[in-house]
């Protein structure tokens, strides 16, 4: 499984791969998706997707696959397709901007601080490229504190 859930059957949010809080963990692994985001994977065998949860109370739990016709299933085709003015209603995957640079999450303010958070337009809890604000298309904030924000493909 590719695709991009990250909550767990009872709601809780995943805690990222290449964290270690608030559960210390050996389960990353890229090879099986398990690293750089916060998407139930797994890399260990059990019997679905799981993840480990942002809740210091709840190491783990199993999680249940977004439906493919939510489009949010890669690499399958089709992909999330870009629609709208300015892509606005893109609801992809793509974390990366055009030069590679990693999105920051739309929840924080950290390195960049911004008001572009709009659930309504997809750019909350996660880190996501987005069009929020009428850009020719989507875009982020960036984790690199030297560039503010970039395009994405």
């Amino acid at each position: 499984y590719r695709g991009c859930q990250t909550k767990t059957r009872s709601g809780r949010t995943c805690q990222n791969w290449d964290s270690q809080t608030p559960h210390h963990h050996t389960r990353r692994n890229e090879a099986k998706g398990s690293a750089g985001n916060n998407y139930c994977r797994n890399p260990d065998g059990e019997p679905t997707i799981w993840c480990y949860t942002t809740d210091p109370n709840k190491r783990w739990e199993f999680c249940d696959p977004l439906p493919e016709s939510s489009a949010e299933e890669a690499p399958s085709p089709p992909a999330p397709t870009l629609r709208g003015v300015g892509d606005e209603g893109y609801r992809g995957c793509q974390t990366k901007t055009r030069s590679g640079r990693t999105c920051q999450n739309w929840d924080s303010q950290t390195p960049h601080h911004h008001t572009r958070r709009n659930e309504a337009k997809g750019s909350a809890g996660n880190n996501y490229c987005r069009n929020p604000d009428g850009e020719p298309t989507i875009w982020c904030y960036t984790t690199d504190p030297n560039k503010r924000w970039e395009y994405c493909d």
